[in-house]
């Protein structure tokens, strides 16, 4: 079960939380309570040229614990990263929301309770989140017109008896009954204010797809794919997980990668990778020269769950070393991709259902390659087609008890 670790992952949950609420002592919840359910928000800044971006917020699923039931929040790109966010459990009574606590007494995030009323209670790092409500007036925002929408304070402090204390600057959140949480006027960003407004909700969302499924790691995995260029030429391209090494005080797999021919320099490498909560992560890259790359923070090359329709984007820092350890380039390196459908795929190796077709951009910031890709399930990459330069198949694949090979 998820705890909350810092003071950002708190005061994400309770943005959401206010959703989830009536703030009076009768009436309609502020949020139509049960997984499954989607808010689809549209998010702007103070830049100049204003910067807009889309925020998802839904009860993914629901869980008992101790006799109660609780729901899992999650959000995606609030803070448009294209970031799924775990927001912890919740769980609601007839008079109050509670946030899950794993060492105790459940914390009181709202509760019904006439305008005027103002509560707190702790953050991890020692402050304290405060909460009060302050008016009740009518709201327009995409989703609509409001005659009825509760408006609450929200700020962060040291002491909620002494302001003078640390206090932070407030931020202001608009909750309808039977609707929830429409509306947030936020300070705390690059550019203030930040807006958000309620687009639209999902009572039957589109699937989140979790993706460590459709790029397994397991030891032993191997694929083989067959290589075709645009000038004509073919040859074969294998890739194996095998073994482990030490990176950033964690342990990624080793997956090997051979190129048909002779083994000369750069004949072959092995990329270090590993699936974490931010997803398919790439730590460096090694030559048989000795070379490599690093990535600073690690490469998402994956997130961990995605939509269809969705983008996903990553910037990190590569560096490459010659095998003295001389730095012969560095710069910044950016992976961009969507998921455009869900579709069968015929290869070399058999036909696969289900498969993810994902168009991607990949490269050094401004010089990156056009791409496309396909995942099949349990199986990893089946196919990818290189703008103007080259395609793969998979030929073969071995692993988790699978073969798939061509037919004699």
């Amino acid at each position: 079960m998820s705890s909350r670790t810092n003071l950002n992952t708190l005061l994400l949950m309770s943005v959401f939380l206010s959703a989830m609420v009536c703030t009076t002592f009768a009436g309609p919840l502020l949020f139509p309570f049960q997984a499954g359910v989607r808010y689809e928000y549209t998010r702007w800044d103070s830049s100049e040229p204003v910067t807009e971006w889309t925020v998802h917020m839904e009860l993914d699923h629901q869980i008992t614990f101790n006799f109660l039931t609780y729901f899992h929040l999650q959000r995606w790109n609030h803070e448009n990263d294209s970031v799924f966010e775990d927001m912890g459990y919740v769980r609601l009574t007839e008079q109050a929301l509670y946030s899950y606590n794993p060492s105790g007494t459940d914390y009181v995030v709202h509760q019904k309770a006439p305008v005027g009323t103002k509560w707190h209670y702790p953050l991890e790092e020692g402050d304290y989140l405060v909460r009060e409500i302050i008016a009740i007036e009518p709201v327009m925002v995409s989703y609509g017109h409001f005659d009825q929408a509760y408006i609450q304070r929200v700020y962060t402090c040291m002491d909620p008896e002494d302001l003078n204390k640390g206090k932070s600057t407030d931020w202001y959140e608009w909750t309808v009954p039977g609707t929830g949480f429409v509306k947030q006027v936020n300070d705390w960003v690059d550019n203030p204010p930040a807006t958000m407004e309620l687009v639209r909700v999902l009572h039957e969302p589109e699937v989140t797809i979790a993706l460590e499924e459709y790029f397994p790691l397991g030891e032993g995995i191997t694929w083989n794919y067959l290589q075709t260029y645009q000038d004509g030429r073919r040859d074969y391209e294998i890739y194996c997980i095998g073994g482990a090494e030490a990176v950033n005080g964690g342990v990624a797999n080793k997956r090997l990668q051979f190129d048909s021919g002779d083994l000369e320099e750069h004949d072959y490498s092995y990329d270090c990778m590993a699936w974490t909560e931010e997803g398919l992560k790439m730590y460096k890259r090694v030559h048989s020269d000795g070379s490599y790359t690093t990535y600073d923070p690690a490469m998402i090359q994956l997130p961990p769950l995605i939509r269809i329709g969705e983008t996903f984007k990553h910037t990190s820092k590569r560096t490459e070393y010659d095998a003295d350890g001389n730095v012969t380039h560095s710069g910044p390196y950016v992976i961009e991709l969507s998921l455009e459908s869900e579709e069968d795929v015929e290869v070399l190796a058999g036909s696969f259902t289900g498969c993810l077709k994902f168009s991607a951009a990949e490269g050094d910031k401004g010089n990156q390659d056009d791409l496309i890709l396909w995942l099949a399930p349990r199986i990893g990459e089946v196919k990818r087609i290189f703008a103007g330069s080259e395609d793969r198949e998979l030929i073969s694949f071995t692993g988790r008890g699978i073969t798939y090979c061509p037919d004699d």
